[in-house]
C-alpha cells in the first residue's frame, strides 16, 4: 500500500494518508503553499518525508495509516 503526504504550509501541517484515501486534500492554489508528496512504499518513508518538511506531522483520521 503506497502512502502520500499532503503538505499545507498555511496551516503548518504535513498529514500522512494511505495512497487510496479520498481525504488527501485538494491541490493548493499556489505551489508555494505545499502540495502532495509521494507515493512512498512504506509508512516509515512517508513519516520521514513528512518530518523533513519541518511542519507539524499528523495522520489522517479517516484512512488511519
Amino acid at each position: 500500500m503506497p502512502y502520500r503526504v499532503n503538505v499545507d504550509r498555511p496551516t503548518i501541517s504535513a498529514r500522512i494518508h494511505r495512497g487510496d484515501c479520498r481525504y488527501i486534500g485538494r491541490r493548493p492554489k499556489k505551489p508555494e503553499h505545499g502540495g502532495r508528496r509521494g507515493p512512498y512504499a512504506t509508512l516509515e518513508e512517508a513519516k520521514q518525508a513528512a518530518k523533513d518538511t519541518g511542519l507539524q506531522v499528523s495522520k489522517c483520521r479517516k484512512c488511519n495509516p
